[in-house]
């Protein structure tokens, strides 16, 4: 019995760590020294559009097919921004994401060409109107929410320094 006892007390315990380890810890949004910290692996910048200071993680490389997908929640003033190399005609889709989002297409100058609603776990496909460098994905509703339309810039100072 004791034997019994010790096993699942140490399963148990196994079972916390791995808890604590895998999903708590890439959820915190830690600023350090004024940098920010990686989330899930991609890093964090901050962009602006119309003076709204957005936390992005940056998705480049095969980080862009993945995306949002499997994630349950984001919050209001974060998103996620994709960086298409080389810039070309788009088209993203909801599978396997549980939130809706909006998304905004947007150039290399940093223009929003447009903007898509997307519904959860879907596979329709939703385009870039002509070539984008970059897709910015929010919370549905917050590009309309802060007045943000097609023509409006996105600064990307910071992305672009950083790359």
């Amino acid at each position: 019995m004791r034997i019994m006892r010790r096993w699942a007390l140490f399963f148990i315990g196994l079972i916390s760590f791995m808890y604590l380890f895998f999903f708590l810890e890439p959820a915190a949004s830690l600023v350090l020294d004024g940098q920010m910290n990686e989330v899930n692996g991609l890093p964090r910048k901050e962009i602006s559009i119309k003076g709204q200071s957005i936390v992005v993680e940056v998705a480049r490389g095969g980080a862009v097919n993945h995306g949002l997908m499997f994630r349950e929640t984001l919050p209001w003033d974060k998103g996620m921004l994709f960086v298409f190399e080389p810039p070309r005609r788009t088209a993203m889709w909801m599978e396997n994401t549980f939130i809706p989002l909006s998304v905004a297409f947007i150039c290399e100058d940093g223009y929003i060409s447009n903007i898509k609603e997307m519904k959860p776990l879907t596979t329709d496909l939703h385009y870039s109107k002509g070539i984008a460098a970059y897709a910015l994905e929010m919370n549905q509703g917050w590009f309309e929410n802060n007045g943000i339309n097609p023509g409006d810039q996105v600064d990307l100072n910071k992305i672009k320094a950083w790359e």
